[in-house]
């Protein structure tokens, strides 16, 4: 877009510039480059000029309305970035706090359960029954 307008407006000025430059006074027959636009009443003259002061201010409009664009772009894409980073120090604290949590649960399962040295999975009776040598009852 600022591209565009910029190509605009420099062509409008140099347009402009060579029918001023070329047709210093009043002149019913203008030309630009070298090229004849035929003849032209005053009124068509001020068309012309008018034409081209629009073409100007066009590119400007466009050279503008292109860097206000970018301007929001960027100012988006910055909020962006500080949102995903205030997300990754979040997470990093959250992967801190439940490895903390697993070290400790593992530290827990480590030490021996009971205070008389039996405590673990090793012990005869573990569970909610009593360990017998086979089926009873019969």
């Amino acid at each position: 877009m600022v591209i565009i307008g910029l190509l605009l407006l420099i062509a409008s000025l140099v347009f402009g510039a060579d029918l001023v430059v070329q047709n210093g006074g009043v002149d019913l027959n203008p030309t630009v480059f070298g090229i004849g636009l035929g003849n032209i009443t005053s009124g068509g003259q001020f068309a012309l000029g008018a034409i081209t002061g629009f073409a100007i201010a066009l590119g400007i409009a466009l050279i503008l309305a292109g860097t206000k664009r970018r301007s929001q772009r960027t100012h988006r894409r910055r909020g962006e970035l500080a949102e995903s980073r205030r997300a990754i120090e979040a997470h990093k604290a959250e992967n801190a706090r439940l490895s903390e949590e697993l070290t400790r649960e593992r530290a827990q399962r480590a030490e021996p359960a009971g205070a008389d040295g039996q405590g673990g999975a090793g012990g005869a009776d573990v569970g909610p029954y009593p360990a017998t040598g086979g089926v009873t009852g019969r």
